[in-house]
């Protein structure tokens, strides 16, 4: 047997407050939840935005060193270097689920590589000797090293607008 349900005016107006309560706390939770997810994909953007110029100053004072053979530029070259490589290392346990996180990992490898290699060039070209090839292997490192990090800001750009677009088709 059915009993139908009779509400009076003031359990009425109570039942639909806490509908409405209900709806727009979940609203406002998911929109929360969205903020703060294109938060943290705007902060990985702005990191990927500081490596890839630490790499661009590191390729300028490269470029420096090699012309010149300044010993100042080889610090700079240096410290911009580490700059990068401790930047990398401090993003990526952050963006462990991030599609991008790929291309960090081979940028931080890249740029430990470079490093290393900046570091077997220096003293030889400090004392004028040069190493062609070696320098030449040098700058296709520096090359991939922009590349790598170019790919990474437009990769993650991508990701910000392809979600936006289809959350708002979506919705």
């Amino acid at each position: 047997m059915r009993f139908p349900l009779i509400l009076n005016i003031r359990q009425k107006v109570l039942l639909g407050f806490t509908l409405l309560v209900i709806i727009t706390g979940s609203f406002g939770t998911v929109s929360y939840q969205y903020l703060r997810e294109v938060e943290r994909k705007q902060r990985f953007v702005e990191v990927a935005d500081g490596l890839r110029d630490s790499i661009l100053e590191s390729r300028r004072y490269e470029k420096n060193f090699l012309l010149y053979g300044s010993g100042e530029d080889l610090s700079e070259n240096r410290r911009f270097s580490q700059l990068g490589i401790d930047l990398a290392e401090k993003t990526i346990p952050e963006i462990k689920d991030f599609q991008g996180v790929f291309l960090l990992n081979k940028i931080k490898s890249e740029l430990d590589s470079y490093r290393l290699l900046m570091e077997r060039i220096a003293p030889e070209r400090g004392n004028n000797s040069g190493l062609p090839l070696a320098e030449e292997q040098f700058r296709e490192h520096g090359k991939a090293l922009i590349d790598l990090s170019q790919s990474l800001v437009y990769l993650e750009r991508e990701r910000i607008l392809q979600n936006e677009v289809h959350d708002s088709l979506s919705g």
